[in-house]
């Protein structure tokens, strides 16, 4: 059964809508407070998350979870992504996979803005006064999985993330800096 598993994290006056592997550690620790979580969205909140280029994002997924589970790409069969119940969350455990689409998380969400993860940096900056913390504990493995993934075959896959990513990035609704501070 495929569940979609939101957690904004809100504010006084925002909602961020938490994507794994899209710079959310980053987005967390900008804030001042600790925002609490909610599973729903406000309209007179200022809705945003950060996208991802979805290969990239698979890549350093695949990465975080094989380090977490301590397995190697020879331990898995990596096309059970793609056709296994692993994309809900697993009540029991709190356990999400990193290498769910973005779409999933984004279905029905109602954000006003999107961030693209290569603008992060100066999001963070004009919004908190901040700066991305680079997430580099698995960079040695996403190496091995780039060398390992047929990149062609992967793509059948993401096919509908990239869609939706790509309208994202053509969209009035993609922050770029020169819209300046969104709230």
């Amino acid at each position: 059964m495929l569940l979609q598993k939101i957690e904004f994290y809100e504010t006084k006056d925002i909602q961020y809508l938490l994507i794994p592997k899209n710079g959310s550690m980053s987005v967390l620790k900008s804030f001042e407070k600790i925002p609490h979580i909610v599973t729903r969205e406000l309209a007179n909140k200022v809705k945003w998350t950060v996208v991802r280029n979805p290969i990239d994002r698979l890549i350093s997924g695949l990465a975080y979870d094989l380090n977490l589970q301590k397995l190697s790409l020879k331990d898995i069969n990596i096309k059970s992504l793609f056709y296994s119940n692993m994309h809900s969350v697993i009540k029991e455990f709190h356990y999400v996979s990193h290498t769910s689409l973005q779409i999933y998380y984004l279905f029905n969400a109602k954000i006003n803005w999107y961030i693209n993860i290569e603008d992060l940096d100066i999001f963070l900056k004009m919004h908190f006064n901040q700066t991305a913390h680079d997430n580099k504990s698995s960079i040695n493995k996403k190496y091995d999985i780039e060398k390992y993934i047929d990149k062609d075959e992967i793509m059948k896959y993401l096919h509908l993330d990239y869609y939706v990513y790509n309208r994202i990035k053509q969209s009035p609704f993609l922050w770029e800096w020169q819209h300046g501070k969104i709230f």
